[in-house]
């Protein structure tokens, strides 16, 4: 990209490191070229144009081996730790600490996410054991951030400028944070510490068996309550102000925690497994149960309570910010982190995600999880809808995403500039349980629907309306498809119970699906997609990424595997990918839901 290029290509000369490379199209401020020499693993080049016999600067670019998966660094949240707002934008923890997604997001009243603030790398002498340095809890005063980070410090983020200043540095584990009306600093580090921080940064360590398995920690006045993990019991310590006045047992919870909140004179403890429970603030005893005692989800690693009575619950494991409006007890989903993606797709400059919840088995079927995020180029993201089971994303002609939501048996449209949803089709069409999703041609749309006796190939246009079985004799296993040609492929992704397979019916005619890619050449496929040039790709639980030609059906490798060692620590890690978006270009896109990271590979 650049100014006072030549719309010829031939008057553009282009140079790689000096080697003369191919202008494939010109304009302006814009050439697509082709290099001159090939590269076996990545590298830095110096690019320059000259044009009419003026030569560039040379700008920098990397340059790297067609088929070769690269992080690109997309930052998106990562198992959310912890969650303040600070007017009206919420802030949010994301403890990366082996990938570099983590560090503090800012949540803006739209949706609109943000990195603010990134994790710091730190190489550590050992092997493998360097790490990125993430923020984990955080407390704010209303105007700044204090937080502690995944390797001992204490931090405060200055809201206004983004600076970041050192509070402290401790040696253990840090398991919370909490700040007085008076501005002190309660900070508990394992197994039985607590710290007290001064404005000024004078330091107090108190330490017993009143604090053995200290975790989180809440000031309420001139209180401060702290949860221990081993017998789910909070001890308060009174007059935090100055002197420390220490009542263990003060509550008592039927099982272990993690995290308190002080709610309208209630001391609110959530338990491993996401349920609440309450006691009195002041006079303390037994605590009964909160709100809706089935839970909200799973595990709950910290709360906080806004200036207008909103509870927040961060819940790393389910990817989850959830929000408990005052008076209410339903809880909202309003930040989700890294997830795995059942589906992706690339539209109007923009990537759109399916996601599912991290699988959780105790989540209650009443709570819906899916979430269809955007994500831009530059790293922005927002949640476009929420709710449900969705599983099948695909982009309409008209600019229009179309998603289905299996729990809701629906398929719905969405506009993405006003964020718009219709329903297209609904249980009254048959629907069951709607998953994998295509537009073939003519902007016709076909879908996979799960039944209890097994899955159909369902097939809608606006001219012609909704025939649900198109295609049948699928197992209910069958989640993505695509359309190549007049083939419509089916992906059975592998089971305990059965191996993965492609099933192959007639777009147009439709009948009996049949296995057309046998279960020796798919062992362990959990993905398929196809890129705009017809290539249907497919992707290993491994990591291995593959094409499959739809005449032969014989599957070739691409490049390198995706499985890639992870800078943090110089380890390789099974990957997990479960959805192939791809570029106008051919460029492959997923998110890797294993090593939380947003992988892309050159065509």
């Amino acid at each position: 990209m650049g100014q006072n290029f030549s719309a010829q290509p031939a008057d553009n000369r282009v140079t790689f490191d000096g080697i003369p490379a191919t202008v494939v199209s010109a304009s302006a401020n814009r050439l697509v070229v082709k290099p001159g020499a090939a590269v076996s693993q990545a590298r830095w080049v110096a690019v320059s144009v000259e044009v009419a016999q003026r030569t560039s600067n040379a700008m920098e670019f990397e340059l790297v081996p067609s088929g070769t998966p690269r992080a690109a660094h997309r930052p998106l949240l990562t198992s959310p730790s912890s969650a303040v707002r600070v007017g009206a934008d919420l802030y949010v923890a994301s403890q990366g600490l082996l990938n570099s997604t983590g560090g503090l997001y800012k949540v803006e009243p739209d949706g609109r996410t943000t990195r603010v603030l990134e994790g710091q790398f730190v190489t550590r002498q050992e092997p493998g054991q360097s790490r990125y340095d993430t923020p984990q809890f955080l407390t704010t005063d209303g105007t700044d951030i204090w937080f502690t980070t995944m390797l001992g410090a204490v931090r405060r983020y200055h809201v206004a400028t983004g600076q970041v200043t050192e509070v402290a540095r401790f040696s253990g584990s840090l398991q919370g944070i909490t700040l007085t009306p008076g501005g002190l600093l309660f900070i508990s580090e394992g197994p039985s510490y607590i710290h007290a921080i001064t404005p000024s940064g004078e330091l107090t360590t108190i330490s017993g068996p009143e604090f053995d398995g200290a975790h989180g920690l809440v000031a309420d006045g001139g209180d401060v309550f702290v949860v221990l993990v081993n017998d789910g019991s909070v001890t308060r310590i009174a007059n935090a102000e100055g002197s420390y006045t220490l009542t263990p047992r003060y509550t008592t919870a039927p099982m272990g925690g993690t995290s308190l909140a002080v709610v309208n004179g209630k001391l609110v403890l959530a338990s491993y497994d996401g349920r609440l429970f309450a006691a009195d603030r002041n006079t303390g005893g037994a605590m009964a149960p909160y709100l809706a005692p089935e839970g909200y989800g799973g595990f709950v690693y910290s709360m906080f309570l806004d200036a207008q009575g909103a509870l927040y619950l961060s819940q790393p494991m389910a990817g989850a910010v959830r929000k408990i409006a005052p008076g209410t007890s339903t809880a909202t989903l309003i930040a989700a982190g890294f997830r795995q993606t059942s589906a992706t797709v690339r539209l109007n400059d923009r990537w759109y995600f399916a996601g599912v919840t991290f699988g959780n088995p105790t989540l209650p079927a009443r709570l819906p999880d899916g979430t269809l995020v955007e994500l831009s180029d530059d790293g922005v993201s927002r949640i476009v809808a929420r709710g449900g089971d969705f599983r099948g994303l695909a982009a309409l002609p008209d600019g229009r995403l179309v998603f289905s939501d299996c729990t809701g048996r629906r398929i719905s449209t969405l506009e993405p500039r006003t964020g718009a949803v219709s329903e297209l089709l609904g249980a009254g069409d048959g629907l069951h349980c709607p998953v994998g999703l295509a537009v073939g041609t003519g902007g016709a749309l076909f879908y996979v629907d799960v039944a209890d006796t097994g899955a159909t190939v369902g097939w809608w246009s606006a001219l012609a309306g909704n025939s649900p079985s198109l295609a049948s004799g699928l197992p209910k296993t069958a989640s993505q498809l695509a359309q190549v040609g007049n083939r419509l492929l089916v992906l059975s992704p592998e089971t305990p119970e059965r191996p993965s397979a492609i099933y192959t019916a007639h777009a147009t005619i439709g009948g009996g699906a049949t296995v057309w890619v046998p279960p020796v050449s798919m062992r362990s496929i959990t993905a398929m997609g196809q890129a705009p040039s017809g290539t249907v790709y497919l992707a290993r639980s491994n990591g291995d990424l593959l094409t499959l030609d739809a005449e032969s059906r014989l599957l070739s490798p691409v490049g390198s595997t995706l499985v890639y060692p992870l800078a943090s620590s110089g380890s390789a890690h099974p990957s997990k990918v479960l959805s192939l978006g791809f570029k106008p270009d051919g460029t492959v896109l997923t998110l890797d839901a294993q090593q939380y990271e947003v992988i892309t590979v050159a065509p």
